[in-house]
């Protein structure tokens, strides 16, 4: 069980990097979008940032998904390996 919840929190956290960092990339990609597609929007939501996240979202949980099971095997062998260097 705890292995699962701390795959879901590695995976969430590349999952919220990713779109971060897709939000960050849009105003570099506006020039060549155009600015009809990243400057005009209802409430800071525009087309460009639809059309953007949705790759950036998929590719990142693809990663989250991919990546966490060698995190996690990483973290408890490190987890056992401290255990035993600091019981002897």
């Amino acid at each position: 069980m705890l292995r699962k919840i701390i795959s879901l929190s590695i995976s969430l956290i590349i999952i919220v990097t990713g779109l971060i960092l897709t939000n960050l990339s849009l105003p570099f990609l506006s020039n060549y979008l155009g600015y009809d597609l990243h400057g005009n929007g209802l409430m800071g939501i525009t087309f460009a940032t639809m059309i953007l996240t949705l790759p950036g979202l998929f590719i990142s949980s693809w990663l989250g998904l991919v990546l966490a099971p060698f995190i996690t095997k990483w973290l408890f062998n490190y987890a056992e390996r401290l255990t035993v260097s600091l019981s002897g």
